[in-house]
């Protein structure tokens, strides 16, 4: 079963206590129960974000190619560009080139269908083959194209119901179901910035849809003045420390991983921390990406996971382990005193 992208998964955790017998002065007995070494977790977003985000665009305007993607990227940021395969090349459209530098500038190239039918309409008129075409054919055009196939869809015109979306998702490992767009007419920066404020307190998943960045090009609600969507973007990376920026596949697949994840722990002592990730579905990639763990004690001194050396970072009195993978053999890490 696919995910719809706005729903949040909470941390696993693995709680653990140690149950003593004190004998007091008197000689009676009771029984009281402390806190063991803390466990690890599953951290919700990658480097244990309180928040994560996705930049989505739409159609595949010029502008996306050539005022988009370099403020993303002169942020240090990546995004997700929804393709139509028959407006490529046309009039102010993208070309096969660049959406091929896109991909392999680290952005995502996603699905956003064939000809951009409304494909409830389409589906309501019982015209599956057509229907099938606007999903599916898509793919493979795009794996012959840049070399990559898109692993999300984007709806044409934000139509979906249930029938369509149960053929987008099994075709895809998930389908945009819009948390926020951005009205380039009306964008506001004061405001996007304290909404992305409010995201981090409040914890949660955007996806940002995006369509026009020029208005000489006339796409779909083009901002006014571009320098305010490079200005945001600069905000939302200094707020990084406690916000994931990255495609709508990579955050996906962060989800869809945490969820099919359990941890199993091994042995827990002042000095050293063992224990596993299993992935209950190892056959399907996109279930396999690597996490984020946490475990709530300071001084780690090395993290392994079988013969590879996990990142390690320490934010204020927890360890996180970076790159873990799900099925990736015993992990230890090891702790000063």
């Amino acid at each position: 079963m696919k995910l719809n992208i706005t729903k949040m998964i909470g941390c696993l955790t693995l709680g653990a206590a140690l149950i003593v017998s004190l004998r007091l002065p008197a000689g009676a007995q009771t029984t009281s129960v402390l806190p063991a070494a803390a466990d690890p977790v599953i951290c919700t977003w990658k480097n244990d974000a309180k928040a994560a985000i996705s930049f989505t665009f739409d159609d595949g305007t010029v502008d996306h190619f050539t005022q988009a993607a370099p403020m993303l990227e002169k942020n240090g940021l990546r995004g997700t560009f929804f393709i139509v395969i028959n407006w490529i090349g046309k009039g102010n459209k993208l070309t096969w080139d660049q959406v091929k530098s896109l991909s392999e500038r680290g952005h995502e190239i996603g699905n956003h269908s064939l000809r951009h039918w409304n494909l409830v309409a389409t589906a309501e008129k019982g015209d599956q083959v057509n229907l099938e075409k606007e999903i599916v054919e898509p793919i493979g055009i795009i794996q012959e194209k840049i070399g990559v196939a898109p692993v999300t869809f984007a709806y044409p015109l934000n139509a979906h119901k249930p029938p369509v979306q149960a053929m987008v998702e099994q075709h895809h490992i998930s389908s945009r179901i819009i948390s926020k767009g951005y009205n380039g007419t009306t964008f506001n920066l004061e405001t996007a910035n304290r909404d992305v404020d409010s995201l981090i307190a409040k914890g949660g998943n955007w996806v940002v849809m995006i369509h026009g960045i020029d208005p000489a090009l006339k796409g779909y609600l083009p901002f006014a003045d571009a320098t305010l969507l490079d200005q945001h973007f600069a905000y939302v990376k200094s707020r990084e420390k406690d916000l994931w920026v990255d495609t709508f596949a990579n955050v996906t697949r962060y989800q869809l991983t945490a969820a099919a994840c359990e941890l199993k722990s091994l042995k827990n002592t002042p000095t050293l921390v063992e224990f596993e990730l299993i992935g209950k579905e190892p056959g399907k990639p996109e279930k396999n990406a690597p996490i984020t763990l946490r475990i709530d004690r300071p001084k780690a001194i090395e993290a392994m996971q079988g013969n590879r050396k996990l990142e390690l970072r320490t934010e204020g009195n927890a360890t996180l382990c970076g790159d873990v993978l799900p099925n990736g053999g015993l992990i230890k890490v090891r702790f000063g005193s």
